[in-house]
């Protein structure tokens, strides 16, 4: 029955317009919303949980590498003319949300803890007009290889954590990791290299 379900979803979303590789497991249909053909990719033996969101705004796109897993209630957004890449073997816990204005690199074998907020943009807030009216700036997110976010950590925009860097519950991240390091807080600062 299991296998029936999912190949009626993986029908659905090719007819869509996704690119679907195979041995994919769908837990339910994805929410997609505003996707042109082609903006979506997920690669081979893909597990996707219940009420995942993949949202597209202007020309934004979504790759998903081979072995992922993207538990459930998870919200992906590429926009402008950005990509949002999860890269082989890496897991995106509950409900983690992801916001991608401007690109986002997840690499290989990294750990994403539920209810992460990775977000690549921030409000202008010059005081002469609301801020509602000033649109965004923008900065590029990368996550290197082998990385673990731990649970409700903030992800800021124009951050790179480099190879190996451990981020703990509850940070928030605004400065560049070094290589190795294991860091948290709110704001994140380096505690120390992995032994």
């Amino acid at each position: 029955m299991e296998n029936i379900k999912n190949f009626i979803i993986k029908v659905i979303l090719i007819i869509k317009g996704a690119s679907i590789g195979k041995n994919c497991e769908f837990l339910s249909i994805p929410h997609i919303e505003n996707m042109k053909i082609k903006n979506l990719t997920i690669g081979n033996n893909v597990r996707i949980g219940k009420d995942v969101e993949f949202l597209f705004r202007g020309n934004g796109k979504i790759i998903i590498g081979d072995f992922v897993k993207i538990d459930t209630s998870v919200r992906m957004l590429s926009a402008n003319e950005s990509s949002l890449i999860v890269d082989e073997n890496t897991k995106i816990g509950k409900g983690t949300i992801i916001n991608a204005g401007a690109n986002v690199k997840i690499g290989k074998n990294c750990l994403i803890s539920g209810n992460n907020y990775i977000q690549t943009s921030s409000h202008k807030f010059n005081k002469d007009q609301f801020i509602s009216h000033q649109g965004y700036d923008h900065g590029e997110i990368n996550i290197n290889d082998d990385c673990w976010i731990g649970a409700n950590s903030v992800i800021l925009h124009s951050v790179i954590l480099s190879k190996g860097s451990v981020v703990g519950a509850m940070s928030l991240v605004r400065e560049n990791t070094k290589p190795n390091s294991v860091n948290f807080g709110i704001p994140s600062k380096f505690h120390k290299f992995r032994e």
